[in-house]
């Protein structure tokens, strides 16, 4: 699915290029939500053999008992990974909004809908920072690694 999104991006400049001899807002919050989507493939890469090797010890398949080290690398990458997440997520959300500044220059009444909607886009996202800080529970527990 990245090599698509790559294709498909690459094709979108390229017409955008040909046609207009620019790039948008829209084509570079594009472009930086490709730049995520890669960082999330590659931090999932990374991470994710140390996860299957904790389930499978977890489930009796294997001997190999996940290190300290391993737990804490695995604890880090995975937060780093959803926040790559919800920054690609919002960064094409960003796009659209940037695609819908251009559509809507002539009507006032769709630009106060823009506004409240790019208002309501940028609470959502600190809203979601916020909870991978905290969803397990105080945030001045979250760097706590097990260590005594």
């Amino acid at each position: 699915m990245t090599s698509v999104a790559v294709l498909l991006i690459v094709g979108r400049f390229t017409i955008h290029w040909r046609k207009n001899r620019k790039l948008k807002w829209d084509d570079w919050f594009n472009a930086i939500a490709l730049v995520f989507l890669v960082a999330v493939i590659i931090i999932f890469e990374i991470y994710v053999p140390i996860e299957y090797n904790a389930i499978l010890y977890s489930k009796g398949l294997s001997n190999r008992l996940p290190t300290q080290v391993e737990a804490v690398r695995d604890m880090k990458l995975n937060i780093a990974d959803i926040l790559l997440f919800f920054c690609t997520i919002y960064s094409v959300k960003a796009s659209f909004l940037a695609l819908y500044w251009q559509i809507f220059q002539l009507s006032r009444r769709f630009r106060i809908a823009w506004f409240s909607l790019t208002a309501y886009m940028i609470m959502s996202f600190i809203v979601s920072i916020i909870t991978v800080f905290t969803r397990c529970g105080p945030p001045q527990y979250f760097a706590k690694t097990g260590e005594s």
